[in-house]
């Protein structure tokens, strides 16, 4: 059987937070890229984290930060992973010291092979699987190769994201 967890991306307030949560969100996730349209301060993030229920997982999103940026802001905002999406190596995401979900864009089967790299890492505990876009990060809005995903469920272990 298989086990389903929905994860909504780009909460940028309390209200959405719970709306989320209500309508079956296992995980919440924002955004601290500055040039998303839906970034959001850690000082928001650590208030909606502090007032959410009891297992509801608080996902922070990260694009090309600095290690320590990253481990400050998910020790600040009481965040229970930190998604990294942009170039950031596996040794990097090793660094941080803290749980991760690593963000893939998912083009072709040669994608197989850089999540290789990160298979196996103590702080690396899946992957978010997202449509490829040759310009942006991630949260194209697009869905991803559903046929490709199928073929990486049977190695790794993910999140789809995108256009869902």
């Amino acid at each position: 059987m298989n086990e389903y967890k929905i994860k909504i991306c780009g909460i940028t307030n309390q209200i959405d937070a719970l709306h989320a949560v209500d309508a079956g969100a296992d995980a919440l996730g924002f955004i601290f890229y500055k040039k998303s349209p839906r970034y959001v301060s850690p000082n928001v993030v650590k208030s909606i984290a502090a007032n959410l229920p009891p297992f509801i997982l608080p996902v922070g999103v990260f694009v090309n930060e600095e290690a320590k940026v990253v481990r400050n802001i998910v020790d600040e905002c009481g965040l229970a992973l930190a998604q990294i999406h942009g170039d950031e190596t596996a040794d990097f995401c090793e660094s941080l010291g803290r749980p991760v979900m690593r963000g893939i864009r998912l083009q072709d089967r040669n994608t197989f092979l850089a999540m290789a790299e990160y298979k196996g890492r103590a702080r690396v505990r899946g992957f978010v699987l997202d449509a490829f876009s040759q310009d942006l990060h991630g949260g194209t809005g697009k869905i991803a190769d559903w046929e490709l995903a199928k073929e990486a469920a049977h190695s790794f272990s993910f999140l789809l994201a995108g256009g869902l």
